[in-house]
């Protein structure tokens, strides 16, 4: 499998608020006070969802973003990607160094979503194959004798880097560096068919055997109505689709939650075998178990939209103690920072009041800020990956006619498939030639006039 150069993400203060309509108060709340609303100004008020976040994602790596529902967690990887637009946003991002905006990272990252939208009547090596077709490779990658002289130039500049003053350095770096360039349209000669064919023919089978797919490439995904693949299986396919096109950045939105234990961990030991290819992996995850704590190599928790730790596994129970809360030799720290860090598990009547949640993070931020954990994330922001980035390593689209071809072709493979439509169109059909029938019946017996 190539290797693409390696990408770092890094983003400062990066907050988001949307506008929410207000809350009526006690006194104007039932139906009387909705009838004095009407024609009265609707009053917004700035909800934070992100509050002055802080962090990296490094390539070789798989960084687990944990936290409690409404959290953040998937507002961030919609900024990161590109897919927030609704509300305002704040701070910067930065890839290898670069300026960032969100049209270009969704060039560069690839992105799969909680809920798997992947049509039922496609097997799981036609949707792959699909993915290749439609989303062909980028132009630009390493090849696999590269990889040890990318880790040696990324250690010279580290090591150069110290030597010098980092603020200056900082500043100049800054000022040298341009924005990220947007993706343009790549030319050239189109390459034989036959050779093309041959290319996603492999790319394919080496997907379906790093994901363990074998058993089912033949088998229909399914929906609700015919079940066909299992969900494990399901998603799998999902980040397939996404990992076949050969992103250098792979963000995913809770890609364990539904699956069984055995699952989850057979989809967390893939993911980290494509971050061994030199990507880099961010991922949601739902209270991870500890065989897959083990396998995550950085750990991002936000609690109330506040971050309240972002740095390496291996420091993570060494942090908690220092605050305060130790973790148990046999205990599982995803669920110790859930049940004893974020939440006290004392309280059994009730959560607690969003005002005590609220102050629990406000003091887990603070102490956050004034560790020396949060001086080595911020080092790691301000010397990043510096990389070249060229606009031939930005993803790609297949060509208008070749669009066509394929999409022409699965939705005639669709439509002998789906059993459902096939009948619905035989009814319809007949049905509407009976009315047709009907309205001409006799016309030649009656009087023009």
């Amino acid at each position: 499998m190539e290797q693409q150069a390696p990408l770092q993400i890094s983003f400062e203060d990066l907050s988001y608020t949307v506008r929410v309509r207000a809350q009526v108060g006690p006194s104007g709340g039932g139906l009387l006070g909705r009838l004095k609303t009407i024609g009265s100004k609707t009053r917004y008020d700035d909800k934070i969802i992100l509050n002055r976040i802080t962090g990296t994602f490094r390539p070789g790596r798989v960084t687990a973003i944990l936290g409690p529902s409404g959290s953040g967690k998937t507002t961030l990887l919609n900024l990161l990607a590109g897919y927030e637009s609704s509300g305002t946003v704040g701070g910067k991002i930065w890839v290898n160094g670069r300026p960032a905006s969100g049209a270009s990272i969704r060039q560069l990252a690839g992105y799969v979503n909680q809920d798997d939208v992947i049509l039922p009547t496609q097997t799981v090596g036609e949707a792959i194959t699909m993915s290749i077709v439609l989303r062909p490779p980028p132009l630009s990658s390493m090849p696999p004798n590269s990889a040890e002289a990318a880790a040696e130039s990324r250690q010279k500049h580290a090591e150069k880097s110290t030597e010098q003053n980092s603020g200056d350095n900082n500043a100049e770096t800054d000022a040298e560096m341009s924005p990220l360039p947007l993706p343009v349209t790549i030319g050239g000669r189109a390459p034989p068919k036959s050779s093309v064919d041959t290319k996603t023919e492999q790319r394919c089978t080496h997907a379906i055997r790093l994901f363990g797919l074998e058993k089912c490439q033949h088998t229909i995904i399914g929906d609700s109505s015919a079940k066909a693949v299992s969900g494990g299986e399901r998603k799998r396919t999902a980040i397939a689709m996404e990992n076949v096109t050969q992103p250098p950045i792979l963000l995913l939105d809770e890609p364990s939650s539904g699956l069984d234990s055995h699952s989850a961990l057979m989809v967390m030991h893939q993911l980290k075998a494509v971050a061994n290819e030199g990507r880099t992996v961010a991922a949601v995850l739902h209270q991870p178990s500890s065989e897959m704590f083990e396998l995550i190599d950085d750990i991002l928790i936000l609690f109330e939209g506040r971050l309240v730790y972002m740095g390496e596994r291996a420091g993570f129970v060494d942090y908690l103690a220092q605050l305060g809360h130790p973790c148990g030799m046999y205990s599982n720290p995803a669920d110790h920072v859930f049940n004893s860090v974020l939440y006290d598990h004392r309280l059994t009547k009730h959560m607690g009041s969003q005002a005590d949640a609220g102050e629990r993070a406000e003091w887990l931020a603070g102490a956050w800020q004034a560790s020396p954990e949060a001086q080595q994330l911020q080092r790691l922001v301000d010397r990043p990956e510096l990389c070249p980035i060229s606009a031939l390593q930005f993803r790609r689209t297949s060509s208008f006619p070749v669009q066509v071809r394929y999409l022409a072709k699965r939705a005639a493979r669709n439509a002998v498939r789906n059993q459902l439509i096939i009948r619905i169109r035989l009814v319809q059909s007949i049905i509407l030639g009976l009315l047709i029938g009907l309205i001409f019946l006799n016309t030649q017996n009656r009087p023009v006039s």
